[in-house]
This record gives structure tokens, sequence and C-alpha cells, in this order.
């Protein structure tokens, strides 16, 4: 494997950071990023909203959704047949959607 010219090629490029953002501070919430909430979402056992197609639809169209859940405002987990597309923002009983527009892209192809 030494002599693969992947590993030789590779070998060239210089790190300057290496691991996957986990939270950020956004005002007064912790927001999780997308990529963490991918991967490991569906670990979750709170702050969960089973959403499905037209949810998502009008999520994506920048309506608000309403939910009748007893959650505390901040960030939660969308849900679409158990796959986790990203996250909402909960605010007095509505979700925003926080799914960035590239992801809407991909999961459109």
């Amino acid at each position: 494997m030494k002599e693969s010219p992947h590993i030789i090629r590779a070998s060239q490029f210089k790190v300057w950071r290496v691991g996957l953002r986990s939270f950020q501070r956004i005002g007064s919430f912790i927001k999780p990023s997308t990529r963490m909430i991918q991967a490991f979402g569906h670990l979750a056992s709170k702050a969960i909203i089973d959403i499905n197609g037209a949810d998502l639809n009008k999520l994506i169209a920048g309506e608000f959704l309403p939910v009748k859940m007893e959650l505390e405002n901040g960030y939660v987990i969308l849900s679409l047949r158990g796959v986790i597309p990203g996250l909402g923002l909960l605010i007095d009983g509505t979700v925003r959607t926080q799914i960035p527009k590239k992801e809407v892209r991909l999961s459109m192809i």
C-alpha cells in the first residue's frame, strides 16, 4: 500500500483541520451541526419531530410548521420516515427549517 500513487499524492496535502464540528452558539441557543445530527441524530431520545413529505415541502418553501408538543424553544431534530435531513428551530410552537439549501438540493437529486 505504501507504493500506491494515491497514498503518495495524498501525503502531499497539508492538513490544517481535522474533525467534525459538533456545536456552535447561535444567540442564546447551542446549535448542533447538520452533519453531526445526520450522523448521530438517530440516537437522540428527545426533541425529535416526525415530519412527512408535505411538512418538509412547507418548511423548504419558507413556511412555519405548527407543532403541538411540549418542547422548550430551541433546536429540534427533523425526522422524515426515520431519515434525518437536519434541524428545525422551534420558537413558541412553530418550527422553521435550519436545513442548509445545499442539503435540500442534494436530497432532491
